[in-house]
């Protein structure tokens, strides 16, 4: 009787282990830390200082990220973004204020296309690629504003942790 309920004890142990591992999610490789690469990116004019991105969630929910950065001025700018990915438009945020709509649709596990609309009437496509080792994110865009039309390709960087 005693084997019986040491082999159920460690049955419903070993069940209780797997079931805990199962439900542990894998890390979102799109959360984290990214700094723009202005030597490797190809921005239109005026380009920012420097920028940051701070995505909180995109594989694992819905895509939730804060840019913040200095213009070429100078002058300090944020951007947030809280969406999901289901061909919807969701605001954007620009300095506490909405700037226009974005569009996500996901692609991939490591790709998404964008499509914006801003107040200032400004419309972008993009494509946003997570590179295989998780260490780079590629934004190519397509574009046109009052200037005319653009097309940049912006590289960040995965930042430490």
């Amino acid at each position: 009787m005693k084997k019986i309920s040491l082999l159920m004890l460690l049955l419903i142990l070993g069940c209780g282990i797997a079931l805990a591992q199962s439900s542990q999610s894998v890390p979102d490789p799109w959360v984290g830390t990214w700094k723009l690469d202005l030597s490797q990116s190809q921005l239109r004019n005026p380009a920012p200082r420097e920028q940051t991105v701070r995505v909180e969630s995109v594989n694992q929910g819905p895509i939730r990220y804060t840019i913040s950065g200095t213009d070429a001025n100078g002058k300090p700018f944020l951007q947030s973004f809280d969406g999901k990915s289901d061909g919807q438009a969701y605001p954007i945020a620009i300095n506490g204020r909405e700037g226009g709509q974005i569009t996500y649709q996901k692609v991939s596990d490591r790709e998404y296309t964008g499509q914006g609309k801003m107040l200032d009437g400004t419309t972008e496509t993009n494509t946003i690629t997570l590179s295989p080792d998780g260490q780079t994110i590629t934004v190519k865009s397509h574009g046109t504003s009052s200037q005319g039309t653009f097309d940049e390709t912006a590289v960040f960087a995965r930042q430490p942790q």
